[in-house]
C-alpha cells in the first residue's frame, strides 16, 4: 500500500504540537519518572510510525522525515520548556 507522506505533512505537524505540549505539562506538574518515560515512550511509537507503514523504496525519505520531526519536537519542547 503507498502513502501520500505529503499530505500527512499537517498532521503529523499538528500532532508533534500536541506532543509537545503534554510533554510540557507534564515536565511543569513534575510526574513520577515512570509516567514521563511511559509518556515518552508512546510518544516515539508514534512518532516512528511511518517508518513501520512504508515501501522499501520510501525509507530514506520517511527516515528524514521522521529525523526532521525529533528535531522539531526537540526545539519547540526546548521553547516551551524556557519560556514557562
Amino acid at each position: 500500500m503507498e502513502h501520500n507522506w505529503d499530505e500527512l505533512f499537517e498532521y503529523r505537524k499538528k500532532e508533534i504540537e500536541l506532543a509537545v505540549s503534554i510533554i510540557s505539562d507534564i515536565l511543569k506538574n513534575k510526574h513520577s519518572p515512570d509516567y514521563f518515560k511511559g509518556a515518552m515512550e508512546m510518544f516515539k511509537k508514534i512518532l516512528m510510525l511511518p517508518k513501520s507503514m512504508c515501501q522499501e523504496e520510501e525509507k530514506e525519505y520517511i527516515e528524514d522525515m521522521v529525523a526532521r520531526e525529533f528535531a522539531a519536537v526537540s526545539i519547540d519542547l526546548l521553547r516551551r520548556v524556557v519560556r514557562d
